[in-house]
Order: structure tokens, then sequence, then C-alpha cells
């Protein structure tokens, strides 16, 4: 799944556990493929300008939201596994 526009992303540290005081929104790209036999993959790219890019750090969990029928919907999520500065870029196998 390719990333709509308008879509936003939350940091957790573990489980319910948000940081940062709100999301990200400066999303620049968002790459989600879910698998059937296996965990899938994600790829995020963010504005290293967006206030909260420094939240992005190995092993914290990000969860990507966009408003689908009215209501937001989680369209992806991952635990961060490698971090690529300017622009942030996350990957992770799941």
């Amino acid at each position: 799944m390719r990333a709509p526009i308008g879509c936003w992303v939350t940091v957790d540290t573990s489980p319910g556990a948000g940081v940062g005081g709100g999301p990200i929104q400066h999303v620049v790209s968002l790459t989600s493929t879910a698998k059937l036999s296996r965990a899938g993959d994600f790829s995020l790219t963010v504005a290293a300008a967006d206030p909260r890019a420094a939240l992005l750090q190995a092993k914290h969990t990000v969860h990507c939201w966009a408003i689908i029928n009215g209501a937001p919907t989680e369209i992806g999520a991952g635990i961060i596994d490698t971090i690529q500065p300017r622009p942030y870029q996350l990957t992770s196998p799941r």
C-alpha cells in the first residue's frame, strides 16, 4: 500500500506508550506490504524538518494512519529496524 495524502505517524516505545505529544505530520512516502505466510515489510520516509522526527529511533514502533471512510484507520505499522537520516528513512522486516 502506498500512503494516501493526509496520512500521519504516531510513535510508541512500547504498546500503548505513545511519545512526542502528537503525530509526525510530514510523511513524504510510505510503503507497506502484508504477506500471507510471514510478516510483511514497510518503509517510511519523513521530512527531517518535522519537529518530531527525532522520535524515530531504533526499536520504537510506528503506526501510520489515514482517514478512510471518515474514520482514522491504521494503514501500516512496524518496529523501526534501520534509520537512514536526511531525510529519515525507516525500514523493517515484519
